[in-house]
């Protein structure tokens, strides 16, 4: 199970030094060849980049989960090893990717708080951020990990969907994982169902809004003084899709109407997060997703390979946007993090996204006069269970 991550006492979990080409987690999958995706992995557990370290003006960290990794397509396709190897030279970087499917903030806070804020020392860190869809799914799936300290191991994170050691290690057994599985798809299933209530009622709690920035707001403590970068992350469905938009992406996607709903208002809040950060601290912002929101749905489809992950044409659409926002942003200039007052952002934050907040509202009333219970969770993705 999960045999190319690897536990990790301080972050959770990485990637195994040792690949393995047996029972091979989707993310580790080529799309296109389905096979064992092409990557190199550095001795730290992350990927090792494909360009040498020579000692340049700038490192670039970049910081997320599957969305900035290469999930599905090989380390060379994805969009940040694409961009940032292409402009290395003219804008005199490196560049690292901490970013692990499944990983979230309080991954990435353990991370920099023990390693990655000093890492390769020679060079000014600019740290890249790109967060909302993990910050959105762990909260969903676990509420109570607002009350986290410890990051997730790999089956904490990917399998059983909570915080326990003592289930995560019964689960190394393939028999006990089998009769766990049986438990914890129950309470999975009632937390994360479109057509019920829980989902929607811990969405206009703001659960995922305060996960969100209560680990961004630990991490800005440990680079203040710092250089940072805010990614806005693109997505398939689209609150401004039309009728017959939703009805072609549901026709070709996993995605039905809730579903489609529920996706476009989490990166309608994305968005609104996102800006706001960069906003508030005065940071630089690359939105993805605006490029993406132009293109025609017809076309679309095809630059995903789900609601949130590129396909390898994607990844080509996006490395070109990150390259030119990196080339038209002058390093030097970019402003250091200072600290403020936390509670101005998210105050603003929760004003901004009130709208969206009603509209969930609207859901658990619809959902819960329901005269039959519905379950959709798509089973290619929710959980992510492999026994074989």
């Amino acid at each position: 199970m999960y045999l190319n991550l690897k536990d990790n006492k301080i972050f959770g979990y990485g990637l195994n030094v040792t690949k393995s080409k047996k029972n091979i987690d989707k993310p580790f999958v080529n799309k296109e060849t389905n096979e064992l995706i092409d990557y190199n992995v550095d001795n730290d557990c992350f990927l090792k980049p494909l360009l040498e370290y020579n000692n340049p003006k700038y490192i670039l960290k970049i910081f997320g989960g599957s969305t900035s990794f290469c999930t599905e397509v090989n380390q060379e396709d994805a969009f940040f090893e694409k961009s940032l190897f292409k402009i290395s030279a003219l804008k005199n970087i490196h560049y690292k990717n901490y970013s692990i499917p499944g990983h979230d903030l309080l991954h990435d806070y353990h991370k920099l708080k023990n390693f990655a804020v000093t890492s390769y020392e020679n060079s000014e860190s600019i740290f890249i951020f790109n967060n909302g869809w993990n910050e959105e799914f762990i909260i969903s799936a676990y509420p109570l990990s607002i009350k986290n300290q410890r990051p997730l191991n790999c089956i904490e994170t990917n399998f059983i969907y909570q915080k326990n050691i003592l289930l995560s290690n019964l689960c190394k057994n393939y028999y006990f994982a089998k009769i766990i599985k049986k438990f914890t798809n129950k309470r999975f299933a009632k937390l994360m169902n479109f057509y019920g209530t829980e989902r929607w009622s811990n969405f206009i709690n703001n659960n995922y809004i305060n996960y969100w920035l209560k680990n961004l707001e630990k991490i800005l403590k440990l680079i203040i003084n710092k250089k940072a970068i805010i990614i806005n992350n693109p997505g398939l469905a689209h609150l401004s899709d039309n009728s017959n938009t939703i009805n072609y992406i549901i026709e070709n996607s996993r995605l039905n109407k809730k579903y489609h709903l529920y996706q476009s208002l989490c990166l309608e809040i994305n968005t609104i997060v996102n800006n706001n950060i960069a906003t508030f601290f005065n940071l630089p912002i690359i939105d993805i997703n605006s490029e993406f929101k132009k293109i025609d749905v017809n076309k679309r489809l095809d630059y995903f390979i789900d609601e949130i992950h590129l396909s390898r044409k994607g990844h080509e659409f996006a490395s070109k946007i990150v390259e030119e926002n990196i080339i038209n942003l002058d390093l030097e200039k970019i402003k250091k993090i200072q600290k403020k007052d936390f509670n101005t952002l998210k105050s603003k934050t929760l004003r901004d996204i009130q709208f969206i907040l009603n509209i969930a509202n609207r859901e658990i009333y619809k959902n819960y006069s329901l005269s039959e219970k519905i379950y959709s969770i798509p089973i290619d993705r929710y959980p992510s269970y492999k026994f074989k």
